[in-house]
């Protein structure tokens, strides 16, 4: 289950701030499942992004999802007026690039490996020497290679990573944990197919803003996430969000 204190203490206690001005702001979607995605059918879906439009209905902004890869939802936050951005993981490359508002989903970056390989995935040392898949998403790099991860390749999505790995072509994976376990789950593998390795990162998926977003803005989307967080529909969204994993 997730720590509910440890998310809702992220969140400064602010007082009510719900008539505060909220300009329309283009809501942009790195299209990451199970978080936030394009479906079968062309919709726009998610865990994530059920807490985001609740979030954005409090406070009254009809907002319509963006969703494109991560790395252009990246540029495009960053070009323009203010944009909302999510979701992204908080690493501390990313630290004072954007504006952190609502913190979504816990997650884990860590390694995965086909079942039948011989690779040790077991501990960063042991990966250091491997060919590691990831997706391609801007100041995640800077952490990989920090933590001794060198030999990478990046591609589009984490559907692309793991046909990689599938095919041999990575020795291994990282990547959030319920990101390669949707992917897992989609392709019909379980966890007899796939081996769990080293944990590189834990952090939470965030809903987060340009720089260039006013604080009063700021303040007000933060207060209307701690709202939501604390509401009981927050805090079955974040029960949910555990069970998107594959434990070890």
């Amino acid at each position: 289950m997730v720590h509910r204190r440890t998310v809702l203490s992220t969140l400064l206690p602010l007082g009510s701030l719900a008539h505060a001005a909220v300009k329309p702001r283009r809501l942009l979607v790195g299209d990451v499942a199970p978080y936030a995605y394009t479906g079968a059918g062309g919709g726009v879906q998610g865990t994530t992004l059920e807490m985001m439009m609740a979030i954005n209905r409090q406070i009254g902004m009809a907002a319509a999802p963006q969703v494109m890869p991560m790395a252009r939802a990246f540029l495009e936050a960053g070009a323009g007026e203010a944009s909302l951005l999510f979701p992204v993981a908080r690493v501390a490359s990313r630290e004072e690039q954007l504006t952190w508002l609502v913190p979504l989903a816990p997650v884990r970056l860590m390694f995965f490996a086909r079942a039948a390989s011989d690779v040790d995935i077991s501990n960063l040392g042991a990966v250091a020497s491997l060919r590691v898949g990831a997706l391609r998403a801007p100041g995640l790099e800077d952490l990989y290679r920090g933590s001794g991860v060198t030999r990478l390749e990046f591609v589009s999505s984490n559907e692309v990573a793991v046909r990689m790995l599938l095919a041999n072509r990575f020795d291994a994976l990282l990547t959030a944990d319920g990101s390669a376990a949707h992917v897992f789950r989609a392709m019909g593998l379980t966890q007899a197919d796939i081996r769990l390795g080293a944990v590189l990162a834990v952090t939470h998926l965030w809903l987060v803003a340009s720089k260039s977003l006013p604080e009063p803005e700021a303040l007000a989307w933060r207060e209307a996430g701690r709202k939501y967080l604390a509401s009981p529909q927050g805090r079955q969204a974040l029960e949910t969000q555990s069970e998107v994993c594959w434990s070890r």
